[in-house]
């Protein structure tokens, strides 16, 4: 009888604990979700993003923990985030977030497609209907000039706060010409005039953040962007529009 009854306190017992895990997995999912959602908003807001956007807290008992002030690590998804007239897919990680809105730090990158970028490329090079690729660490643009096929080649540099595409060279009629020679060619002479630098300015980024290296991929150019550790103040947990 003794041992039945010993048995009988180990199933309770066991019973009991599954049902407290149970209901503590239950409660961090709810608040894990309401935390998302309130993320999700204000980055939607501060980064003035016309597309869709998500929060996700990664991390374990995440939602448990906003409770008690510490979320963790946070993933925000942002489509539609245009800064001088480009509009881009924003991806951050930050790590260490309060619902102070502090945080130790974090890194992000946002990516347009080529596409995107079509009116700048207009203006810049002259050309008409022009295509950007990528060409290794550089950028390609392939159009036409007076019914002449021409392709431009341009590197890319980065400052904390901006993005220049500066042409080098460009192929004509079967010769790579650096852009500086181009007044020899009297068909596009005038080309090199409009051939200058193109500054893709970056402004009210968010958080601090520091533009960091310019990535050409097979459909698009990716920015990545270092954010510093920012601590918590009354400012933080409002909105705050960026412009662009």
């Amino acid at each position: 009888m003794l041992s039945r009854l010993r048995r009988r306190s180990s199933v309770i017992a066991m019973a009991a604990t599954v049902l407290v895990v149970v209901a503590v997995l239950v409660a961090d999912v709810a608040i894990k979700h309401v935390a998302e959602g309130r993320i999700a908003k204000v980055a939607g807001c501060r980064l003035q993003a016309a597309g869709p956007v998500g929060a996700s807290l990664p991390g374990t008992f995440a939602g448990l923990g906003a409770v008690f002030g510490s979320v963790g690590d946070v993933r925000v998804q942002a489509d539609g985030v245009s800064r001088d007239g480009v509009a881009a897919h924003v991806d951050t990680v930050l790590h260490g977030v309060t619902t102070g809105g502090a945080t130790s730090g974090g890194t992000a990158v946002a990516t347009a497609p080529y596409s995107a970028m079509r009116q700048q490329l207009v203006q810049m090079s002259g050309l008409t209907d022009p295509v950007l690729s990528a060409d290794g660490a550089g950028l390609v643009i392939a159009g036409s000039r007076s019914g002449i096929p021409v392709t431009v080649h341009a590197s890319i540099s980065t400052g904390p706060d901006a993005l220049t595409i500066t042409p080098t060279t460009v192929r004509v009629l079967g010769r790579d010409i650096p852009v500086a020679s181009l007044t020899s060619i009297p068909l596009i002479k005038d080309l090199a005039r409009q051939l200058d630098p193109k500054v893709f300015a970056l402004p009210d980024l968010p958080d601090g953040a520091v533009l960091t290296a310019a990535r050409p991929g097979p459909s698009g150019l990716s920015l990545d962007f270092s954010i510093p550790e920012h601590g918590a103040s009354k400012a933080d947990t409002e909105c705050r529009p960026a412009t662009g």
